[in-house]
């Protein structure tokens, strides 16, 4: 059996599996209080992987740098939900 669970999309190095890793994913998801158990329920409808990173190089990003870029980013009003 191969070892190798997914590569690093910065520096290409292989990431085995039982090793810790970064990803970026987009989710979409709906949360609900279920008032019978008190307890807030997230289901996932849509997750996609938007980068994977090794231990090496995603922690030399910051937190604050990443949501920053991402709330420069333009939104694609063509490609919107009205839901």
């Amino acid at each position: 059996m191969e070892n190798v669970f997914v590569t690093c999309d910065r520096c290409e190095k292989e990431i085995n599996y039982g090793i810790t890793y970064f990803s970026i994913v987009r989710n979409i998801e709906y949360a609900e209080h279920v008032i019978a158990t008190g307890k807030d329920e997230v289901e996932t409808i849509d997750s996609q992987q938007l980068i994977t990173l090794c231990n090496k190089c995603g922690s030399r990003f910051s937190f604050d740098a990443i949501s920053n870029i991402i709330n420069a980013l333009p939104l694609d009003t063509d490609n919107t939900n009205p839901n």
